[in-house]
């Protein structure tokens, strides 16, 4: 079932308190070799603001040609399906227009021509759509007197009650299209379905403006199969979410700019499974970039994430999800790209995630891993001022390879409680720290990484509560203080360390570089882990 956004998400025992926001995530190669990473050519890309081209083509035939409120009447309640009804002029509304007729189409009759909600009479929606193959394209919509927004588009096909008004209500394959639109205080387009059936749709080309309040520009609910792409989305002021989708199958957001103080540029959850976001913009958040919970097999890929002030990427209960070849820049944020609480599969590679100030979440970092088993963190930039590179917690048997990783506060990697993960041929330079830092860490096996250039000379630090870990490289940069009975036996487990060089012994964690401390109070009530 689809949520009305509204609602106070706080109570929703399935949010897992994410955040606490005012409106509203190789087997073994080079086994002895120390390799760096090929630039992936995407740290000096600028943030672009972006305004994709609006093309207006009024038909030249249209069926019905209106100008008032009688005319628009008499046409949307008379005219047959599949029928072209063009508006001329701006035509200001008193009541809700119901697009229940299958296949109709409204447009312009001359560029510039659209609706308007009269002020003070309760307008709820520009248009509700209930009609199957419904097009609404080429229109100014001016929803900045309407109670809830623009356009609701319902399709029911459950029983009578809270979701569906009528069993009638089929919007099927609606399309909105080439609009300009003044949004309201709910959601400017709302897809509402109630998750059953190939429903579809489209939501494109189209230019979204509010001076603030909005609790969504673009939400689809409840659908399968929707599409929101080439869209340009501005909030002047504070907003709620740029595109949120909750409880869809295959849904599609591509090459959108989103941009302004939204609490959350892009948003999806409550279950929104085998979808795609590829390609977009998400510039100016407050908070958060983009959230994502319950995405089971989400597709991140090839975006432009400004960070919030917690964080560019939260990605909870995702388990399979793609994050890749993205740009995060975080202009000092509590964490970057963040996953927690079942993170089993999912693959983070090619990123370049970009600190410009200092983060502010001592256990984060560019790139945190909590609670997950075979995550792939694999071919990342993570550059600039993060409390860590990449931080890890509570993982077994991930795979942390090919990442480079430059100018940490802490530690490039740093892993608590990891067992049996795979560090290799990641390359780490001027961490205050160490290169890599372990701590409660057993049977992990690091190869190949190139550890040269850090705080002291320290590229590998091995804490007391360390053991039966393997270690293959420069002996010379390794700080092994391990004395940890991994398997409860009562003898300590050693850490094998080979490779050229004196090993380093007797350095006590927090006295060289940035302390290790635990994840920062401005984090932690904001409930990321």
């Amino acid at each position: 079932m689809w949520k009305r956004i509204a609602a106070d998400l706080g109570a929703d025992s399935r949010m897992l308190t994410l955040m606490g926001a005012a409106v509203a995530s190789a087997a073994l190669a080079a086994a002895c070799s120390e390799s760096s990473v090929e630039p992936l050519g995407l740290a000096e890309q600028p943030l672009a603001d972006i305004r994709p081209a609006q093309v207006r083509s009024c038909p030249a035939n249209p069926d019905y040609i209106v100008d008032d409120v009688e005319s628009l009447h008499d046409a949307h309640t008379g005219a047959p399906p599949g029928s072209v009804i063009a508006i001329e002029g701006m035509i200001v509304i008193s009541a809700d227009i119901n697009a229940d007729t299958d296949g109709h189409v409204f447009t312009c009759a001359t560029p510039g021509s659209g609706i308007a909600a009269e002020p003070g009479v309760g307008v709820n929606w520009l248009f509700i759509v209930r009609g199957r193959g419904v097009k609404i394209e080429n229109l100014v919509l001016d929803a900045s007197e309407a109670l809830d927004g623009a356009v609701l588009a319902l399709a029911c096909f459950g029983p009578v009650g809270d979701v569906c008004g009528s069993p009638d209500e089929r919007a099927e394959e609606v399309e909105i299209a080439h609009n300009d639109l003044s949004c309201s205080s709910n959601s400017c387009v709302f897809l509402a379905g109630a998750g059953y059936g190939e429903t579809g749709g489209r939501v494109h080309d189209n230019h979204f403006v509010t001076p603030g309040g909005t609790a969504a520009a673009i939400q689809v609910g409840g659908f399968r199969n929707v599409t929101v792409e080439r869209n340009t989305i501005h909030a002047d002021g504070p907003a709620g979410w740029g595109i949120m989708g909750n409880a869809d199958v295959g849904l599609l957001i591509r090459d959108n700019h989103v941009m302004g103080p939204w609490d959350r540029s892009l948003h999806l959850l409550d279950g929104v499974y085998e979808s795609e976001v590829v390609g977009n913009h998400f510039v100016g958040a407050m908070f958060w970039g983009v959230g994502a919970a319950f995405a089971d097999g989400l597709r991140f890929e090839n975006n432009i994430v400004g960070c919030g002030e917690i964080g560019c990427m939260i990605a909870a209960a995702s388990p399979g999800a793609i994050v890749a070849a993205n740009r995060f820049t975080s202009a000092g944020s509590s964490t970057g790209v963040h996953l927690q609480q079942g993170t089993d599969g999912m693959r983070i590679e090619r990123n370049v995630v970009i600190a410009t100030e200092p983060s502010t979440g001592e256990d984060f970092g560019g790139i945190r891993i909590r609670d997950g088993a075979d995550v792939v963190v694999r071919k990342n930039q993570v550059i600039g001022p993060w409390a860590n590179g990449i931080s890890l917690r509570l993982t077994d048997r991930d795979r942390i390879a090919e990442n480079e990783i430059r100018d940490a506060v802490g530690a490039g990697i740093r892993g608590t409680e990891v067992r049996d993960d795979i560090f290799a041929t990641n390359k780490v330079t001027g961490s205050g720290l160490a290169g890599i830092f372990l701590s409660d860490a057993c049977g992990n096996r690091l190869v190949g990484n190139n550890l040269n250039g850090n705080a002291d000379g320290l590229g590998m630090w091995f804490d007391e509560s360390t053991g039966a870990n393997v270690f293959v490289g420069q002996g010379s940069v390794v700080v092994n203080n391990g004395d940890y009975d991994c398997d409860g036996d009562g003898v300590v487990d050693p850490n094998l360390i080979s490779g050229a060089g004196s090993i380093l012994t007797g350095h006590a964690a927090g006295t060289h570089g940035a302390a290790l401390g635990p994840a920062s109070s401005q984090a932690a009530h904001k409930g990321l882990q």
